[in-house]
């Protein structure tokens, strides 16, 4: 009996890690769901077999599925609009007040070196670098607070809304932070760092 489930179910046994592109790929190759979004995954509990099973086993009715789905795409959908806010209001009120602090301090060095000859071209890259990284991140955020207007009322158009233009925007900002943590001072950048949170105790 264990040598026929093990055989029937073979396709789902895999003892490496989960969260790599490895398992994606040999997932794909076995012909197994890969349903790597929120918005992909949840629907799945309304298909017809699932609905079937349930029915079968006296667990829920069709209509006890459904409502518990809609139920989970809401929350999900709640819980993404919360990430977004608050994104937002990390982006405008921390991270891009930070970024222009220490825009200002090195503009004035930079303009400091320059009143006294000092020949300071890698300053002025460093400068124009941060420049560019501010006005990349501020144009992440109008983009995420656009795509965060405009949410679908219904809970799968908008689960699919995320997936396809609010979770790209999200990342797109958080890759924009991500890269002025990394030149923004220690002492003027208003959140845990990845070193404080890894590393100190």
């Amino acid at each position: 009996m264990l040598k026929g489930t093990v055989k029937e179910n073979k396709a789902i046994i895999f003892n490496g890690d989960n969260y790599t592109e490895e398992w994606h790929d040999e997932a794909e190759r076995r012909g197994l769901p890969n349903l790597r979004e929120s918005a992909d995954a949840i629907p799945v509990l309304s298909s017809r077999d699932n609905v079937s099973l349930f029915k079968k086993m006296g667990v829920l009715t069709k209509q006890e599925v459904d409502s518990r789905t809609t139920i989970f795409l809401e929350k999900y959908v709640m819980q993404i609009q919360i990430e977004v806010g608050t994104m937002l209001e990390l982006a405008r009120g921390s991270i891009l007040p930070a970024a222009r602090k220490e825009q200002q301090r090195m503009a004035q060095t930079l303009a400091a070196s320059e009143a006294v000859n000092i020949d300071c071209a890698h300053d002025r890259e460093s400068l124009d670098g941060l420049v560019t990284l501010i006005a990349s991140a501020k144009a992440a955020t109008e983009s995420l607070a656009e795509s965060a207007s405009d949410f679908p009322e219904d809970p799968k158009l908008a689960a699919e809304y995320i997936r396809d233009s609010v979770k790209p925007r999200m990342d797109a900002l958080r890759e924009a932070g991500d890269a002025l943590e990394a030149v923004v001072s220690a002492e003027l950048w208003p959140l845990p760092t990845y070193r404080d949170m890894l590393f100190i105790k």
